[in-house]
């Protein structure tokens, strides 16, 4: 939204003289009638052009009031909807599917440890939700991939960041019920972030977000 204040604020002020120009002006004028003797007659028909005058200025001054708010408005809005444009064409990530061993050994971590919210289940296939994105746990795999022996490492080179509120609080609430910890929490500029290790070896970060500056 524009901010018409300051349109309206620097129109009065490029437009509307000051109180000493009024001052001087209406000195001069009072001067030049006891010089001349303006009679009557002409000061009342000056007074008519004057108001006359002072009509046409104020309807100059609401047009070019709407002039100077409404074609900003019109810009802005152009720019909002382009920019409005390019965010509805991004992709919307909906949800993370993770293959697991185990159903109930992974909402143990992901539910009760994590905070995740389980949505439902069935058929070893479970859907948990976070504040902004699924978690979609798995016992099965596709077709076209071959299945993983137990021992092998998962997931390697991707790893789900989480926000949590508190990073060392939750990585100690994991470390208690036995899981591990690759990466004890470690500050940096940007915030803090530690790895814990899932039931099927799919490593994810606990990360909390330092304030802006």
């Amino acid at each position: 939204m524009v901010d018409t204040r300051y349109y309206s604020n620097t129109l009065f002020l490029n437009i509307l003289p000051t109180k000493p120009e009024l001052k001087e002006r209406e000195d001069c004028r009072h001067s030049l009638e006891a010089k001349f003797g303006v009679s009557k007659h002409v000061k009342a028909r000056g007074g008519h052009m004057a108001r006359r005058k002072n009509e046409f200025v104020t309807i100059g001054f609401a047009a070019a009031l709407l002039i100077f708010v409404a074609l900003p408005s019109q810009i802005w809005s152009t720019q909002a909807d382009s920019i409005l444009g390019r965010v509805a064409a991004r992709p919307v990530l909906h949800h993370i599917l993770i293959e697991v061993a185990d159903i109930a050994r992974s909402l143990k971590f992901y539910r009760d440890c994590l905070g995740l919210s389980l949505t439902s289940q069935a058929n070893g296939f479970a859907t948990l939700e976070s504040a902004n994105a699924g978690i979609y746990l798995w016992q099965n795999h596709w077709g076209w991939e071959d299945a993983r022996a137990s021992q092998k490492s998962r997931g390697i080179g991707m790893y789900p960041h989480f926000e949590v509120e508190n990073v060392a609080a939750m990585v100690e609430r994991f470390r208690k019920a036995g899981y591990s910890i690759v990466q004890e929490p470690r500050n940096y500029d940007w915030g803090t972030e530690a790895f814990v290790r899932d039931p099927d070896g799919y490593i994810i970060a606990l990360v909390k977000l330092a304030p802006a500056r």
